[in-house]
């Protein structure tokens, strides 16, 4: 900090303050958990002062913790999806995260594996006009999901 050439010093500094958590994959979702079980009760996570990267990648570390919650009460094996594209568990996992998140497409894409961006709105649309939405096991599953992860302010 006591860099006098200005650009320098941002420079400089700007590396140790970029993100919203310094440490190892373990200690960040330690911090998840510990932010996310605050920031239910009060509406919200906020990161402030952090850049667009840090809440690209807390956003995303939500959404894969709200896909887990999801594929447990939907009763889905996240690390034994089938193949397809448009498998059944795949769709009703993305349906459900759209029901309840504000996940995007391109994240559910490449996450579950079903292919382009685009497809996926296809499968989710076919899966709620053929009423999977409907169904009790789903309507449930993504109520007590809603409560239970804080959204990102």
């Amino acid at each position: 900090m006591a860099e006098e050439e200005t650009k320098l010093r941002e420079e400089r500094f700007g590396r140790l303050s970029r993100g919203w958590a310094i440490g190892s994959a373990e200690f960040k979702a330690d911090l998840r958990k510990e932010f996310t079980a605050r920031a239910v009760g009060s509406g919200g996570l906020e990161l402030r002062g952090a850049d667009g990267e840090a809440h690209r990648e807390m956003r995303a570390l939500l959404w894969e913790d709200r896909l887990g919650r999801l594929a447990k009460r939907l009763k889905v094996a996240l690390d034994r999806l089938p193949d397809r594209k448009s498998a059944e568990p795949k769709v009703r996992l993305a349906a459900a995260m759209k029901a309840v998140s504000s996940v995007s497409n391109v994240w559910l894409a490449e996450r579950l594996n079903m292919g382009r961006p685009a497809s996926v709105s296809q499968y989710v649309r076919r899966f709620r006009l053929g009423g999977g939405a409907t169904a009790e096991s789903f309507k449930a599953a993504t109520k007590q999901s809603c409560a239970s992860v804080p959204r990102l302010r």
